[in-house]
């Protein structure tokens, strides 16, 4: 299915670039020595095309936000400078839109952090439906020495279907966006899904000592079905830590 869908996101790169998005050339900050330099972190996107799907027939976005945002990149705490930047959830990249113009592809290392709009995503390892395990970008809530809270994005694409008749509503092909949550232990090499925001599977999850994490909860009032609530918890468990280490 992918394969197929391949062509949409070359179909809708360039129509959505405006004159308003390129300002500065698409590199926002740096000389053009410095993007010279950082170039290699960029690959030309993959053009295999197969079935063409009109735009027009098409629900939804693969995109975050379909718009090229400025955004930063930044590996081993040092800034690798600004960019016009956009992540492309369903083909799990993020393009670059460079100087003249080209629409280019962030190569994947665990080690770049990516900022768009004061949210941040660096590639983890993922296992995915089919029991295969691949590098795909998780937005990254809260992170420490202990636990991290991630959210990964999805657009789930679902072929369109024709009316039989006239008394039949033709339904147009669809890209669902959809988000699921994970921990990730320093100790682990793939992040654990919590199968749902509430207390009893983020306890499970978190394989930490129960006590601990109730006490937590009820000290600090938090209610695990809200996602604000466990960024605190696991900001909490983090600090607690560190605490320790320090003692």
């Amino acid at each position: 299915m992918k394969k197929i869908f391949s062509v949409l996101s070359i179909l809708i790169l360039f129509p959505l670039i405006s004159p308003a998005q390129k300002i500065n050339s698409g590199v926002i900050t740096g000389s053009g020595d410095h993007n010279n330099r950082y170039l290699d972190m960029f690959q030309d996107l993959k053009k295999n095309i197969n079935t063409a799907i009109p735009i027009s027939e098409l629900e939804g976005s693969p995109y975050l936000k379909e718009e090229f945002v400025q955004g930063q990149i930044f590996e081993a705490g040092n800034s690798l400078g600004s960019f016009y930047i956009r992540y492309n959830i369903y083909n799990e990249v993020m393009e670059i839109l460079t100087e003249n113009d080209k629409v280019m592809e962030l190569r994947k290392s665990p080690s770049l952090n990516v900022y768009l709009n004061n949210r941040r995503f660096r590639v983890l390892p993922y296992l995915n439906p089919d029991n295969k395990v691949e590098q795909v970008y998780f937005e990254i809530l809260e992170d420490g020495n202990r636990v991290n809270f991630l959210r990964k994005h999805y657009r789930n694409f679902h072929p369109g279907q024709r009316a039989k008749t006239s008394f039949h509503v033709e339904k147009k092909p669809e890209l669902e966006a959809s988000t699921s949550y994970y921990f990730h232990f320093n100790n682990e090499n793939l992040p654990v899904e919590i199968k749902k925001l509430n207390e009893r599977n983020i306890i499970n999850s978190l394989n930490i000592n129960k006590k601990e994490i109730v006490g937590l909860i009820e000290k600090n009032d938090l209610n695990l079905k809200r996602i604000e609530d466990v960024n605190k918890l696991i900001a909490l468990l983090n600090q607690r830590d560190l605490t320790n280490k320090k003692g």
